[in-house]
């Protein structure tokens, strides 16, 4: 079993480490690396496992299926840069907002959407 607690500490454990790499500190997180990418799967896992479910939310277009909003987590593949966060339940107010976001591009959205997926006990990812 995953402990969601545990899955979070290891997702930010792999991102400090990976950017503590020499390259890294003046480039920022290193491409393709399979520790903070793990890591977001593994928070993924962990949030459905604690909760009953997840959902995957892309607030740009998804880069494989151009499709915004959220998406039920029921076992799919989850490929690097598949979501860019994921909250524990559906949430109506994040989707119609996400969908403002893209319609107008107000920054003012963006600061909401971060806000209330942090509200609804969410995880932002950070793929790698």
């Amino acid at each position: 079993m995953i402990k969601l607690k545990h899955a979070v500490e290891r997702q930010n454990r792999a991102i400090v480490e990976n950017a503590r790499e020499p390259l890294c500190l003046r480039m920022g997180i290193q491409e393709a690396s399979d520790d903070v990418n793990e890591s977001e799967r593994q928070v993924i896992w962990a949030m459905q496992e604690t909760y009953g479910s997840a959902y995957l939310g892309c607030i740009q277009p998804n880069p494989v299926t151009q499709k915004i909003g959220l998406v039920k987590y029921e076992g799919q593949e989850l490929h690097n840069f598949c979501c860019d966060f994921c909250i524990p339940h559906y949430n109506v107010d994040l989707e119609r907002m996400i969908e403002q976001w893209n319609a107008c591009g107000n920054p003012r959205f963006l600061s909401a959407i971060y806000k209330l997926i942090s509200d609804l006990g969410g995880i932002v990812l950070v793929w790698s």
